[in-house]
């Protein structure tokens, strides 16, 4: 089963990683200092768009129509302490349950340089919002080295997904998580850094 593309349109994406530095600028000034900082106007749009998403609630139909998978649920809240036959489980469990990304389809990822899980052997954790990928990179402490990626799913590929439980009134729905399993590290095909930030777009 294929689901349909998600656009992200709305936070001026237009294919390039100039598109939407200022954006990701703003968000890292907003969550280093919300209190002097404003989330930018685009992103706060953007999220509106994602908890009224008719694409997305076709997104959530097909994951319940896919079943259970538990695997991904303990994942979530338990996922530094997988081991290799953790992992092995959850990667049976993406191409037994997982949805068919479309082609195009725009994911982001945030980590910090000393991230033990930036590891594209293994199923990796996505998400649809670029503030929760600037979250996650930042968490560890604003003043190291990271990385924000922004990953475009390759027209030549067959990726699949576990899609997580998106919106606010579920468990870790506000992640709006994609975890995928690309099996190994996509291209590089543009790179930009702007002093202790590194910003890649693969596909």
């Amino acid at each position: 089963m294929i689901i349909d593309k998600f656009d992200i349109i709305l936070l001026g994406w237009n294919g390039n990683l100039e598109s939407c530095l200022g954006l990701f600028s703003g968000l890292i000034d907003y969550h280093i200092a919300p209190n002097d900082h404003k989330k930018p106007d685009e992103c706060i749009k953007f999220e509106e768009s994602l908890e009224s998403s008719n694409v997305l609630n076709k997104w959530q139909e097909s994951k319940a129509n896919n079943g259970e998978t538990p695997i991904f649920h303990l994942f979530q809240r338990e996922y530094r302490d997988f081991n290799v036959d953790d992992f092995k489980k959850l990667d049976m469990e993406i191409q037994e349950k997982g949805i068919l990304l479309a082609k195009g389809q725009v994911l982001f990822r945030g980590v910090c340089s000393e991230n033990e899980n930036d590891d594209w052997t293994k199923p990796v954790s996505t998400t649809l919002s670029p503030y929760i990928a600037i979250y996650h990179a930042l968490k560890n402490g604003y003043t190291k080295p990271i990385k924000i990626y922004v990953i475009e799913v390759p027209v030549d590929s067959k990726v699949k997904a576990i899609i997580g439980p998106f919106g606010d009134n579920v468990e870790f729905g506000q992640e709006y998580e994609v975890l995928v399993n690309f099996k190994h590290r996509p291209k590089v095909n543009e790179e930009i850094t702007k002093g202790s930030v590194t910003f890649q777009l693969l596909g």
